[in-house]
């Protein structure tokens, strides 16, 4: 090809371009550093970008495109250097820069020096609060040099100063002309942000989202991943990104159906909430029951408004009118609710209680026995120990943890809303279990009390009034032997020392045993409860770095999560969880303990703080 064409060709190049070709081959190369032949290419090339300022005279136009356009450290020749020192001509990466630059304040005794023999202000370039150190040792050395001859450094600081200037002028026309290439990148870029959204909602339409579109306005569509990514909307990309585009719409009309549910339903709430409560303070519970006239007090507003004829109310269209006088009527309903609330949560769980423990299925009433006991199912909640009817007033807060989701369900507006408003939510049969330790270890505490266990009663092994000791524990030196009562005792054989074998458990004679009940009844009724200390056991393993993902009260809950949640396999040790204790009033007054005095007297007293 004629050189004649291929400088023409050159001369309609970028400076970008004519750089890389100045890499290809050693002919080009040639003819583009040749300083008689390249520079006018160079200089038509420069002048081919709009806006690009001119090749300073203090640099050379392959160096000075070099700058601009190659991203390389000029030391280390790192890639990815977006940072230009225009001042100084170069582009260095951090590592670079702080090798090769000074603070302005470490060089200002050479700096006042060069002024006070020269006059001249501004010797060196300070840039973002740095000198260039290879400008700075430059002029040093060349200030040395021409020690005693003062005139010499006057004109060595004035041309160092001029040439400042000079830098300083072509500097701000660099950074005009990146500003303007950031403005247009910017234009070009919303533009290309609007047609990919343009193309997104078109898509929509296509796939029959038109009533989610409505429910999303352009500002919040186009803030989301998929739309803010850069280039045009092609048949590939919405392959890749339909499936998230589908899920945020649906997402959001999921939203909008609750927020339109919330309008409807939260006054109603409110109002039956209060309705709940003004029958509920003229509640006769002798009547209902004389053996547990509380019995009303286990319902929480939660077990009030899932019940069906309430929830057919509150969910009643929106038209329909629901208001206190349609409610008056309503009122006379409510104990035939309670009771029917009452009677079908005892039957799941006496279908609870005989299905997890066979020998129970043809009793006819197995939650009267002492036998049957239960625990919360929830991860973290201290409630191991539960008996027919208290079970039913059992709400563990630690349930919004784990449950409470914000959905469109009926079941979960009313969560939330009861959350917010801090009432406990509603009772489930899903959140009880029953405690398949306690179960295993209570036969041997009521054979040793004389009972039989599958048919004790829980009321009559309470109101018996036994006491016990556990003859597998050594005496302690201060306050002597530990007492319990059925309940105390089968939180006793919870203790991680007995959890291997049953406890021996020895029954103090009747005599004894009235002692103990006096001192119980007189402590009670001073409000002498002690302090304990409940052992709480925390998973090691953390969410986001800083929450425990499982705490449990029982130890068996915890290995069992760490086998099945992390895979352990083998003996679960101190290095899978922590633990730690918190206090808690001792309202069963735990660590009653019984010594005989010198005189053979029983003396009976209460242990302030223990652990559990």
């Amino acid at each position: 090809m004629p050189l004649d064409v291929i400088y023409m060709i050159m001369e309609s190049l970028e400076p970008r371009d004519l750089l890389s070709l100045a890499r290809t081959t050693k002919l080009f190369r040639g003819i583009l550093m040749n300083r008689s032949k390249g520079h006018p290419l160079w200089r038509a090339a420069i002048a081919n970008v709009e806006g690009f300022p001119l090749c300073p005279p203090y640099m050379a136009e392959p160096a000075y495109v070099h700058l601009m356009f190659n991203t390389n450290c000029h030391a280390c020749s790192r890639v990815g250097v977006t940072s230009i020192d225009f001042p100084w001509g170069v582009r260095y990466c951090k590592k670079c820069r702080s090798d090769r630059t000074i603070p302005v304040n470490e060089a200002n005794a050479f700096v006042r020096q060069v002024v006070k023999a020269t006059g001249v202000e501004r010797p060196f370039y300070a840039w973002r609060g740095y000198l260039h150190i290879l400008e700075v040792e430059q002029f040093r050395s060349e200030w040395e040099a021409l020690e005693g001859d003062v005139e010499a450094r006057k004109s060595l600081a004035q041309r160092s100063a001029e040439h400042v200037i000079e830098r300083s002028e072509h500097t701000v026309a660099c950074q005009d002309w990146l500003e303007y290439l950031k403005s247009i990148r910017k234009v070009k870029s919303r533009a290309t942000m609007a047609s990919r959204l343009n193309d997104i909602k078109q898509r929509l339409q296509n796939e029959g989202y038109e009533r989610e579109l409505m429910l999303v306005s352009d500002h919040e569509l186009g803030r989301q991943p998929f739309a803010k990514k850069g280039g045009l909307l092609t048949d590939r990309t919405w392959e890749k990104i339909k499936d998230a585009v589908f899920d945020y719409m649906e997402e959001r009309l999921e939203q909008h159906i609750r927020r339109e549910r919330e309008k409807t339903i939260h006054p109603r709430l409110k109002m039956f909430l209060r309705l709940w409560e003004d029958w509920k303070n003229g509640w006769d519970g002798e009547a209902y029951d004389p053996f547990d006239p509380k019995a009303i007090e286990r319902m929480r507003p939660g077990d009030f408004l899932m019940m069906d004829p309430i929830r057919t109310l509150i969910e009643a269209p929106q038209e329909s009118v629901v208001g206190p006088r349609n409610l008056r009527p309503f009122k006379a309903t409510l104990g035939a609710l309670v009771r029917q609330w009452h009677d079908a949560q005892s039957e799941k769980l006496a279908l609870l209680v005989k299905t997890s423990i066979p020998q129970l299925a043809a009793h006819a009433d197995p939650l009267s026995l002492a036998i049957s006991c239960f625990s919360c199912a929830i991860p973290g909640c201290s409630k191991t120990v539960l008996y027919y009817p208290e079970i039913l007033g059992h709400r563990c807060w630690e349930y919004y943890r784990y449950h409470c989701e914000e959905g469109t369900s009926y079941q979960n507006i009313v969560e939330q809303y009861l959350w917010r408003e801090h009432c406990g939510r509603h009772w489930a049969i899903e959140n009880v279990r029953v405690n398949t330790p306690a179960v295993g270890c209570i036969p041997a505490i009521l054979r040793a009390c004389g009972f039989d266990p599958l048919s004790a009663q829980l009321r009559r092994v309470t109101y018996s009034g036994h006491r016990m000791t556990c003859g597998d524990c050594a005496p302690d030196p201060e306050y002597g032997y530990e007492v319990f009562n059925f309940r105390r005792a089968i939180d006793h054989q919870g203790h991680p020392k007995h959890r291997d074998a049953l406890c021996n458990w020895v029954v103090l004679p009747e005599e004894t045993a009235q002692i103990v009940r006096k001192f119980e009844r007189d402590t009670q009724d001073s409000g002498q409860c002690g302090m304990y200390s409940r052992r709480t056991y925390f998973c090691s393993n953390k969410i986001e770095r800083r929450f425990t993902c499982y705490v449990a009260y029982q130890f068996e809950d915890m290995v069992a999560h760490v086998r099945s949640a992390h895979g352990v396999e083998g003996e679960v040790s101190d290095e899978h969880y922590t633990v730690n204790r918190s206090e808690e009033t001792n309202g069963l007054l735990h660590k009653i303990f019984l010594r005989h005095t010198a005189s053979s007297e029983v003396e009976v007293m209460l242990k302030d703080r223990h652990v559990v």
